[in-house]
C-alpha cells in the first residue's frame, strides 16, 4: 500500500502490532508449506518527492513429500534398473540395449513432465540437478555397454584374421593366441572342448572385466551422489538467496 497524495513530511504509514496473521490450520496448499508472513515499511522515492508505503511478504516452501513419492523414488528405481544391465551377458545385446533405452526414455519423460508443472525460473533448481544426474547415470550404463560391445567386436575381428593360421596349428582353436599360449598348447595335449572353452574365455576377458568394474563403480558413484545431494539440499538447507529491495 502506498500513499500518492501526501509525502512523508505530511503522512507516515506504520504497521500495527502483529498486523498480518494467517492461520496455518485453515490454510492448506497441496504442494507448499506456509513458513512465515513478514510486514515491513518502505519509502517510495520519486522526482517529485518521497512517499510512505507498506508491504507484506508471504513465504512458502515446497512440500518435499509430494516430490519424494512422484519424482525422487521413481527416478531412483529407474537408475537402479539401468544398473541391472551389468549383470546380463554381454552377448545378449537385445536385452541390454532394451533396458538402457527404456531407462533413458523414462528419465527424459520425467524431465519433460516436470518442466511443464514447475514455474520457469532463471536459476537451476534442486529437482533439475537430480534429474540431470539420473539421466547421466542412465546414459552411462548405455555407453558402458557400447564400450563392452566394441571390445567384443575387436576380439572377434582379430580372431577372424588369424583363424586360418590358428587352425593349421590347433584344430578348431579359433581365438587369438599369443606365442606363450601357442607353446603351452603345443606342449599339452588338450582336447578340443577345453581349447574352445579357453578361446571363449580369452575373447570375453576384457569385456567382462569392464562389466565387473561397472558393477561396483556405478552403484558406489550413485550412492556418493545421493549422500552429497541430500547433504547439501536437506541437511545444510542451501537455497538460492534473493535480495528484496526495500525501496519500491
Amino acid at each position: 500500500m502506498e500513499n500518492f497524495a501526501y509525502p512523508v513530511d505530511d503522512v507516515i504509514f506504520t504497521w500495527a502490532k502483529n498486523p498480518v496473521h494467517v492461520s496455518t490450520q485453515d490454510t492448506y496448499l497441496p504442494e507448499f508449506e506456509l513458513t512465515g508472513v513478514n510486514a515491513k515499511e518502505c519509502k517510495a522515492v520519486y522526482p517529485i518527492g518521497t512517499y510512505a508505503c507498506l508491504y507484506a511478504t508471504v513465504e512458502i516452501q515446497r512440500d518435499i513429500r509430494f516430490f519424494l513419492l512422484n519424482i525422487y523414488a521413481p527416478s531412483m528405481v529407474v537408475v537402479m534398473l539401468s544398473f541391472l544391465s551389468f549383470w546380463i551377458d554381454p552377448n545378449s545385446a537385445p536385452a541390454r540395449v532394451a533396458i538402457c533405452v527404456i531407462t533413458v526414455l523414462t528419465i527424459v519423460t520425467q524431465i519433460v513432465s516436470l518442466q511443464s508443472r514447475l514455474p520457469r525460473v532463471s536459476y537451476v533448481k534442486a529437482m533439475d540437478t537430480w534429474l540431470c544426474a539420473c539421466l547421466c547415470f542412465s546414459m552411462g550404463s548405455m555407453l558402458e555397454y557400447a564400450l563392452v560391445s566394441v571390445f567384443l567386436q575387436k576380439e572377434i575381428l582379430k580372431a577372424k584374421d588369424r583363424k586360418k593360421e590358428n587352425q593349421t596349428k590347433h584344430e578348431e582353436t579359433f581365438c587369438l593366441l599369443t606365442k606363450e599360449e601357442e607353446s603351452a598348447l603345443n606342449n599339452k595335449s588338450l582336447d578340443k572342448r577345453k581349447q574352445t572353452l579357453w578361446c571363449v574365455v580369452k575373447r570375453q576377458l576384457t569385456a567382462h572385466r569392464v562389466d565387473k568394474v561397472s558393477k561396483i563403480f556405478f552403484p558406489f558413484l550413485f550412492l556418493f551422489f545421493n549422500l552429497l545431494y541430500w547433504g547439501i539440499y536437506m541437511v545444510f538447507k542451501i537455497h538460492p538467496q534473493h535480495e528484496h529491495d526495500e525501496n519500491l
